[in-house]
């Protein structure tokens, strides 16, 4: 099975005051592909709503070093938490390329979000000819048209420690989702999330 990691966006607004703070080209985040995480030992209410809607969502429930362990060894990737700062007032360490793909505004700090960073895109999406060229500094012009997103191979039962469904779903979506993972392959629980029970 494969994992799909999707390119950074960075809000236009911010990308002169980063780029001013970090002396760096932020075209180059379209080199940048990412797979985000929550970081909590406890399920967050508003997330559920914030990014699944009222029913429809389903969570993977891992760890760090799971995540670590299931990603394709052939390739390299970077694993970190999200600074969240202000930019209007924080100072930032110049030339530090990791720190923009790495940081947040504080009005995102709910998140606490974890990235899985892979950088280098290019080389593992364009024809072998165009990618000796970009790497003789004739291709820039081509940075900007890469895909949305880029697949790896990973270890699914590696990485999945269990699936929770939205505590606003029926529970033959619990049964539902439990059937096509083991289609695939995969033998990790599923359950209901319990955000709504009380104890």
């Amino acid at each position: 099975m494969s994992a799909k990691i999707f390119g950074a966006h960075i809000p236009v607004e911010h990308r002169r005051t980063m780029a001013d703070n970090y002396g760096a080209d932020l075209g180059f985040a379209s080199l940048w592909f990412l797979s985000c995480w929550h970081q909590n030992q406890h399920e967050s209410a508003a997330l559920w709503k914030l990014y699944s809607g009222i029913s429809e969502g389903v969570a993977v429930r891992s760890t760090v070093q799971r995540l670590a362990d299931s990603m394709d060894k052939n390739f390299e990737f970077t694993l970190g938490p999200v600074t969240y700062r202000d930019y209007s007032v924080d100072l930032f360490a110049p030339y530090q390329a990791l720190t923009p793909v790495f940081t947040k505004r504080h009005s995102f700090a709910h998140e606490r979000e974890l990235r899985l960073l892979y950088w280098g895109a290019y080389e593992v999406s364009r024809p072998e000819e165009e990618r000796q060229e970009w790497a003789k500094g004739r291709r820039y012009d081509k940075l900007y048209d890469l895909p949305a997103g880029l697949s790896f191979n990973c270890n699914v039962n590696r990485l999945v420690e269990e699936v929770v469904v939205s505590p606003y779903a029926d529970d033959w979506v619990v049964e539902t989702i439990a059937a096509m993972l083991r289609q695939v392959g995969c033998a990790a629980p599923v359950r209901k999330s319990n955000l709504l029970k009380v104890e």
